[in-house]
């Protein structure tokens, strides 16, 4: 399905399900545990849910 894609997938997260679902798509990827601790982020009220998420990956791609 995914396979002619001309980029990398990357997965920062340790979570079986996400690498279970990505794989369910037959999507390649690699899998990587992010060094970045969310929960502080998490208790954030001032961002909407889209801004949080693109934060999030943001932080774990430059802790890498």
């Amino acid at each position: 399905m995914f396979k002619n894609l001309p980029c990398r997938f990357v997965l920062g997260s340790t979570s079986p399900r996400r690498r279970d679902i990505l794989k369910m798509v037959d999507l390649e990827f690699i899998q990587k545990s992010p060094q970045f601790d969310e929960s502080e982020i998490m208790k954030r009220d001032d961002l909407a849910p889209e801004k949080l998420v693109q934060l999030i990956a943001d932080k774990k791609v430059k802790k890498r």
